[in-house]
């Protein structure tokens, strides 16, 4: 099992993982205070689509422009845009690549516990990512486990 595995299967940090995710993604939660399954619970968002306001509030959160996030998720700003003036939902496609880039947001920002310091992290070249930034990392499936491997390696005090 890789570290990464290891870190998401740990139940403390999952639930508190798919709560930062929601709240990055400015996605309700609609789930018992009681009990919850984690990011498990965030496979049906994701299905349905997401709301296309979940860009904006992942651009911001980023501090990114709207053409460098579109680019990671492989799509247009003019693509943006119609589902903006239809207010429609994402595609499955479109919003699993916005949920993995706002996953590795959250575990940024648990690894570094600062919003700003983790923003600083995904933004600047990176030796263990090949000289790329973190966030220019995320547009494809590799990429993203790579960097979230190099988080869990911070975690856990690995710097080489």
């Amino acid at each position: 099992m890789s570290e990464a595995a290891t870190f998401s299967a740990d139940t403390t940090s999952r639930d508190s993982l798919a709560d930062e995710v929601r709240l990055i993604l400015r996605v309700p939660s609609g789930r018992s205070v009681r009990r919850s399954a984690g990011l498990w619970d965030h496979q049906p968002l994701i299905r349905r689509g997401l709301p296309v306001r979940s860009l904006d509030a992942v651009a911001e959160r980023l501090g990114v422009g709207m053409g460098e996030l579109a680019a990671v998720l492989r799509t247009t700003t003019r693509s943006i845009d119609r589902w903006r003036a239809r207010e429609a939902r994402l595609s499955e496609t479109i919003s699993d690549r916005l949920y993995r880039v706002a996953y590795v947001i959250a575990l940024a920002e648990t690894v570094f516990a600062d919003r700003e310091k983790a923003r600083q992290w995904m933004s600047r070249p990176n030796r263990a990512l090949r000289h790329a930034t973190p966030f220019d990392s995320l547009d494809n499936e590799v990429g993203a486990r790579h960097v979230e491997e190099v988080l869990v390696r911070l975690r856990h005090g690995v710097f080489g």
